[in-house]
């Protein structure tokens, strides 16, 4: 009788800290630590070169942060960077390690209710797109290696980007010891959280993880978002532009 009491309080004990860890959030920092120029470097100009170098400079100290639990996740770029007086140089600079990620500028993902909400840039315009989530077909493999201290393991995977019309190629690292199955900007889907992602244009990695339970989750407003569908195709008709532009 009393290992059977036993068990019982052991069972409630268990339950009691599953319970207690799934109300955990958290708060983490990333940053590019690794920009990729596509295209051959040694083609450009010495005033390329050194207009890239500076770039590159740029986007590493970019900071994106990402508040998680279990059930949802809010994204966004954290630091605006200050390298002196605002000139048009300094904003192209500024746009130009911005997109070595492709990132979009605010995420926020519902896992339960399968949606994600993001706003991106295009043509100057910030347009509201609410979808379902991404689907990345992820492959874990037996790779392992630290950040941060913890224990990451290694996935690969692939998404459909529809501002390029293509599927990318991901690579990832995450870490099941922290069960939340999200990580920077749409990646998500791993059973754990995803610590680096590696992408067409750069390799972002976790920087800063810090947990709590009173972290507020932020939403995306979605009284003008547009469906995925609307979002098609209005690049589409950029594109068309843009193609009409070139060939005359």
């Amino acid at each position: 009788m009393k290992l059977l009491h036993l068990k019982i309080y052991l069972v409630f004990i268990f339950l009691g800290c599953q319970f207690l860890y799934s109300q955990e959030s958290y708060r983490v920092v990333y940053k590019i630590t690794e920009p990729k120029m596509q295209g051959n470097m040694e083609s450009l100009g010495e005033d390329g070169k050194q207009f890239f170098k500076k770039a590159f400079e740029y986007a590493k100290d970019l900071k994106y942060v990402l508040t998680t639990t279990q059930e949802e996740s809010f994204f966004k770029l954290e630091d605006v960077l200050e390298k002196g007086d605002e000139t048009p140089l300094e904003d192209i600079l500024l746009k130009t390690a911005k997109r070595f990620t492709s990132f979009k500028n605010r995420v926020y993902i519902d896992i339960n209710k399968n949606k994600i909400v993001f706003e991106k840039n295009l043509i100057n315009k910030n347009f509201i797109v609410q979808r379902k989530q991404y689907i990345f077909n992820w492959k874990i493999k037996n790779a392992t290696k630290k950040i941060l201290g913890y224990n990451a393991k290694l996935a690969t995977g692939e998404y459909y980007d529809e501002v390029v019309n293509k599927n990318k190629e991901v690579t990832a690292w995450f870490i099941p010891s922290i069960p939340i199955p999200i990580g920077p900007d749409i990646f998500m889907g791993l059973p754990g959280l995803i610590a680096e992602v590696e992408i067409e244009g750069a390799v972002v990695t976790m920087i800063e993880i810090n947990s709590s339970k009173t972290l507020e989750i932020q939403k995306v407003d979605t009284s003008e978002a547009i469906s995925q569908k609307d979002f098609n195709e209005l690049i589409g008709g950029l594109n068309k532009k843009l193609n009409d532009i070139i060939d005359n």
